[in-house]
C-alpha cells in the first residue's frame, strides 16, 4: 500500500521543473506589471540603456565606421551595374518591339502577313490542282 501512495521519482522532477517555469512566469508578469509605475520604469530603463542599447550602438557605430568603404563601393559599383544592364534592357526592348511588329499580323505590312498571304495561295494552287489533275491525267489504253 505504501508503493501506492509513493510518487515515482520522474513525477518529482516534472513537478520540480513545472515550479521553476511557474515562478519564473510569475516574476515576468510581476516585473513587466510593475514595470508600468514610473518610479521602477525609469530605472529599468535607464538600466536598459546603459547595459545594452549605448553599448551594442557603440559596437555598430565602429561596425560601420571600419566598413563603410567598402559597403559604399559595393554599392556603387553595383548601382553602375544595374545602370548598364537598364541601358542594355531599353536597348533590347526596341528590338523587340520591331521583332514583334513583324511577326504579328497588322493589315498586310508584316512578315506574318506575307507568310500568311503565301500559304492561302499555296493552298488555293494545290486546290486547283486537285480538281484538274484527274482531268489530264494519262488513261490507260484498252
Amino acid at each position: 500500500m505504501t508503493d501506492l501512495l509513493a510518487i515515482a521519482p520522474w513525477l518529482e522532477t516534472l513537478r520540480d521543473t513545472s515550479a521553476v517555469i511557474v515562478a519564473m512566469g510569475a516574476a515576468v508578469v510581476s516585473v513587466s506589471t510593475a514595470a508600468k509605475v514610473p518610479f521602477i520604469s525609469r530605472p529599468i530603463r535607464y538600466v536598459g540603456r546603459k547595459l545594452f542599447a549605448e553599448p551594442l550602438e557603440a559596437v555598430f557605430d565602429r561596425w560601420v565606421d571600419k566598413h563603410l568603404s567598402n559597403l559604399t563601393a559595393t554599392v556603387d559599383t553595383t548601382a553602375a551595374q544595374v545602370a548598364e544592364i537598364d541601358g542594355r534592357v531599353a536597348g533590347l526592348d526596341g528590338r523587340l518591339e520591331s521583332i514583334e511588329h513583324e511577326v504579328l499580323p497588322n493589315n498586310g505590312s508584316s512578315l506574318r502577313d506575307a507568310v500568311s498571304r503565301t500559304e492561302s495561295r499555296c493552298d488555293r494552287i494545290d486546290a486547283e490542282l486537285t480538281r484538274l489533275l484527274p482531268l489530264y491525267a494519262p488513261r490507260p489504253q484498252a
